[in-house]
């Protein structure tokens, strides 16, 4: 019985290809980083989807923003005689500050940090004018001295939104354009309150009308990015363009994956 055994494992051995060594040439070089990217570290699926549990909380903020910088702009721009800004502290405090306080925090918890920064400094920024209109400007003992230093406030504004146009690029069109447009409100009105500090009044208030026109042109493309995010929370069968930039300027991570797919030889 042995010899025969012998004789068909012998066989077996020759007639099944499978069992015959190769020799293959088709191997990669992987980097050492690479593999315990790849290998030792791999990346696991996400359990918490916030996203999908809770609503969006940006059409929240755009509301705030909107309502108040919209009759803000008509204001400065003196339409049918309206020139006081005091009129406004309710929707500064309520519109301005509270909504998008909320909208930042709801943004936090979502992970969304951009958002979240925005919409919280433009909730600070509404509740401190809105305080700075009910109870500093009246008690101020020197108008000409507030104005030189409150233009100080919002000049360093519009250094901030210059900040967030950077980050912006890798949003969309229209965020970026907002931002433009609001550095260039925030320099006019440092100006035109530089301008009230040195008794210049026509031409603070040239500035004014300037800042005006702009901040409704920005009020404008407000209404747009919120009725777009609206038609989007709906299912609404149209969707608006943004100008989409996330795939025009290319993220951190997005180049890291790139440059390890080009070692890989992918």
């Amino acid at each position: 019985m042995a010899p025969s055994q012998k004789a068909d494992t012998t066989e077996i051995s020759t007639a099944d290809p499978s069992l015959y060594r190769n020799d293959t040439n088709a191997s990669i070089a992987i980097p050492k980083d690479v593999f315990e990217k790849l290998y030792l570290t791999p990346q696991l699926p996400a359990k918490g989807q916030l996203r999908a549990t809770f609503g969006n909380p940006t059409p929240l903020g755009l509301v705030g923003f909107i309502m108040t910088s919209s009759p803000f702009a008509c204001i400065l721009m003196g339409w049918r005689g309206a020139s006081d800004i005091a009129a406004l502290i309710g929707v500064l405090y309520f519109f301005g500050g509270t909504i998008q306080i909320i909208a930042c925090i709801l943004e936090f918890f979502l992970a969304n940090t951009f958002p979240c920064v925005v919409f919280g400094t433009f909730g600070a920024f509404w509740l401190s004018l809105g305080i700075t209109e009910q109870y500093v400007i009246p008690q101020a003992a020197d108008p000409t001295n507030f104005y030189a230093s409150f233009a100080y406030v919002l000049a360093f504004f519009g250094v901030l939104m210059l900040m967030f146009l950077v980050c912006a690029l890798r949003t969309n069109v229209i965020f970026v354009t907002l931002f433009a447009l609001i550095i260039i409100i925030a320099e006019l009105l440092a100006a035109a309150y530089w301008s009230l500090a040195d008794g210049a009044v026509s031409r603070a208030e040239n500035l004014l009308k300037g800042a005006g026109a702009v901040t409704f042109i920005l009020s404008a493309f407000a209404f747009y990015l919120l009725f777009t995010i609206l038609l989007e929370a709906v299912d609404f069968p149209l969707t608006l363009p943004v100008g989409d930039l996330s795939t025009r300027f290319k993220g951190k991570r997005g180049r890291k994956a790139e440059k390890e797919r080009r070692d890989l030889g992918v």
